[in-house]
């Protein structure tokens, strides 16, 4: 019985080692940015695929993105020897989709494996419970505790000497014929040989060479000694506390599992001054150009500012834009977001249930519409109490809709910010009231609204002026309610027929935000202005789209550029003035240029697929990226072909026209392995001692009970 014991114990060790294991690895290689960057510059990368380091970590973030599924291809541009182009080729490209394959693969399995620990140790452990139990009172020499812990205790250890007998017998063969037994590894693993790259042609095996690799692996193997060193620490030192019989030992393992859970679980995740996604804002925010052909900016009062053309994603304007604020109500803003992105075209149907705990939620000062223990509205409605009164009551309902707990809702929303790349952003409430460490910028706020705009019912409700909540089913009485942003009113001296829709951020003194999408024309502006006053937030605003619509024009590319054209001469690569047998120009391709700009004066660089089978053109004021037009050229066949990008009449569709990316299946994350399995333990621990007491003082009171009747 033994033997079935510990063996039975033992296989659920290993499967929460391999958990254990496979989280520390993606930990590793997903989570060190710094680890690259040292690498790079201690290995001397940079110089061998002739890149800046901050090029060849944007390239890193890309592809560590998509090896975990959060971006659908590695088309990723770079500067390379001073000119750009593709960093991956095509081999690359198929390469490392079965890298990402094997990559989402493996966490799959560490699930799976953490599964299993769960289904086969709850009912070990109660069959170790039982067998203490039924045992005589002479053979429980030690508490229920202690006795669970013992054989944790040893199974942990024949998993780890069964582990390293593994891997000692498997280093010292892959020992005897390394090269062997690699390449044996990658035809095992692979079905193909995409993975043999060429050093001379391959950009992707000069970044990782040998030594990289050599690296990383002592650098995971590190961090999983240390993770089973914590665990051992856990297990064994629990046993020792329990067999005692030492006071308050089950505080003691609390603070030994505390302890394995800050080693195990990463720190929280914001964008910060000192993130790349803050430098990358910083750069682009910095080539604005700030002199002639550029019109000159309007004075403002607010702190800071930006606006975005939202068709071509141009900045035209922005002041102190990465400069942290208090978002107050622009936090409903990610609210609405993360709703959407859950219900989407089901919220005229969905249902939100508001609970005593949201209700009590909501503060005395906060904006709310009186809603009800247990009051039930759709989605939709709640959407409009959120976005046009802005709402407080309807921020916590809706958060709880999205997810029960506040906390685990503040992290989704921060967590979609890090995915977003924000560069200064960081929340702590879904509702608006001002909270200390909680902040973001004019920046991360128009981006935020930006993808907000994709979603036609966020436009929708967003737009209107008054909505009213029919009678629901606690409430009879109708709630009519109000849109706060004054630019949308006829009757309001700020009314501005361009205006569409927007979002305010109500504030003390000068904390006031305000967000506005308008459009003119064929030019589409999301305007940002946060730390104003209650005035100046829309005579900003006013400014700031007299400043975009009457300073800027869209210029049609093909009709204007009169240094690409179509001749019979050379079919070489497309420079300005080159001659090409043929070709096919994007003939909708515009570009947003300040109005009595010639393209003919604009620099540009040409851009060739790995293929040949096509040319990017992109315009630039000084640095400052404005757009690119498509071609296609080469072959009078190769003019013939049909390209998804384009229309039967060879205009290239817009990119929001553009299907979708297929957006992957969101898990629960990687990290949370050891996190679950330490949880597990704990909860196994305080229940253990918490039995021990209570059979001490059953004990207890038997013997007094004895006692008494003797007397």
């Amino acid at each position: 019985m033994k033997i079935i014991k510990y063996s039975v114990g033992t296989v659920v060790m290993i499967f929460l080692l391999i958990a254990l294991l496979i989280g520390i690895i993606e930990c590793t290689i997903f989570g060190g940015r710094s680890f690259y960057r040292y690498q790079y510059e201690k290995l001397e990368v940079t110089k061998d695929v002739q890149m800046e380091i901050d090029d060849l970590m944007e390239v890193t973030d890309e592809m560590l993105l998509y090896l975990q599924g959060k971006r659908e291809d590695l088309v990723v541009v770079t500067t390379i020897a001073g000119q750009e182009r593709e960093f991956f080729n095509t081999r690359e490209k198929l390469h490392m989709e079965d890298v990402k394959g094997l990559n989402l693969a493996s966490v799959r399995v560490g699930w799976v494996c953490l599964l299993l620990f769960f289904v086969f140790g709850v009912p070990f452990t109660l069959w170790m419970v039982h067998d203490y139990r039924k045992a005589d009172a002479d053979a429980k020499k030690a508490t229920l505790a202690a006795h669970l812990l013992k054989i944790y205790r040893r199974t942990f250890i024949f998993a780890i000497l069964l582990l390293l007998l593994v891997v000692g017998i498997g280093a010292m063969i892959v020992a005897s014929d390394f090269t062997h037994y690699w390449t044996l590894f990658h035809e095992i693993v692979f079905t193909n040989d995409l993975w043999l790259l060429d050093p001379n042609t391959d950009l992707l095996i000069n970044i990782v060479p040998e030594d990289f690799f050599i690296a990383l692996v002592a650098r995971c193997a590190i961090r999983y000694a240390i993770a089973l060193a914590v665990l051992a620490a856990l297990i064994i030192g629990g046993y020792f506390l329990f067999r005692k019989g030492t006071k308050k030992a089950s505080q003691a393992v609390a603070v030994l599992l505390a302890i394995a859970l800050a080693m195990t679980l990463p720190a929280t995740v914001y964008a910060g001054e000192n993130d790349a996604s803050y430098r990358e804002a910083q750069e682009i925010l910095e080539k604005i150009p700030t002199s002639a052909p550029w019109p000159e900016a309007p004075e403002l009062t607010s702190h800071s500012a930006i606006l975005i053309e939202e068709n071509t994603g141009n900045i035209l304007l922005a002041k102190n834009a990465l400069d942290a604020q208090e978002p107050a109500d622009l936090n409903k803003l990610m609210t609405a977001y993360l709703t959407l992105t859950r219900a989407g075209d089901t919220a005229r149907t969905d249902i939100v249930t508001y609970p005593q705990s949201v209700i009590y939620s909501v503060q005395k000062g906060d904006t709310h519409i009186g809603l009800k223990i247990n009051e039930v509205l759709t989605v939709y409605d709640s959407l409009c109490g959120l976005l046009l009164p802005s709402a407080d009551d309807c921020a916590a309902g809706l958060a709880h809709f999205v997810n029960a707990k506040n906390e685990d809702f503040v992290s989704a929303m921060n967590m979609s910010a890090m995915l977003m790349n924000f560069a200064n952003t960081h929340y702590k409430k879904a509702g608006g009231r001002p909270v200390e460490g909680q902040y973001s910028c004019a920046y991360d706020v128009a981006r935020l609204y930006e993808e907000l705009l994709t979603y036609p019912i966020f436009v929708e409700i967003s737009r209107k002026t008054t909505y009213t909540i029919e009678p629901t089913n606690i409430t009879q009485e109708k709630r009519p309610m109000k849109n706060k942003h004054r630019m949308l009113f006829k009757d309001d001296k700020y009314y501005d027929t361009r205006v569409v829709c927007g979002k305010n951020g109500r504030g003390d003194g000068t904390d006031n935000s305000l967000v506005t999408f308008a459009r003119s024309g064929d030019i589409s502006l999301v305007c940002v202005v946060m730390g104003a006053d209650a005035e100046g937030q829309y005579a900003d605003t006013k400014k700031l789209l007299d400043y975009g619509f009457n300073e800027f024009e869209n210029v049609n590319i093909s009709a204007n550029d009169s240094r690409f054209y179509q001749s019979s001469g050379d079919a070489g690569i497309l420079t300005a003035g080159s001659q090409l047998s043929f070709y096919r120009f994007d003939a909708k391709a515009s570009l947003l240029l300040p109005k009595n700009t010639s393209i003919n004066d604009l620099t540009t660089t040409v851009i060739r697929s790995m293929d040949s089978s096509f040319s990017m053109i992109r315009y630039y004021i000084g640095d400052y990226y404005l757009g690119e037009a498509q071609i296609l050229e080469a072959t009078q066949k190769l003019a013939d072909v049909s390209s998804p990008l384009f229309k039967e009449n060879g205009g290239m569709l817009p990119y929001k026209s553009l299907p979708p990316m297929e957006k992957p299946g969101e898990g629960l994350p990687w990290y949370l392995l050891p996190a679950i399995a330490a949880g597990v333990l704990l909860i196994i621990i305080f229940i253990c001692g918490y039995n021990s007491k209570a059979n001490k003082r059953r004990r207890r009171h038997r013997r007094t009970k004895i006692v008494k009747n003797m007397m």
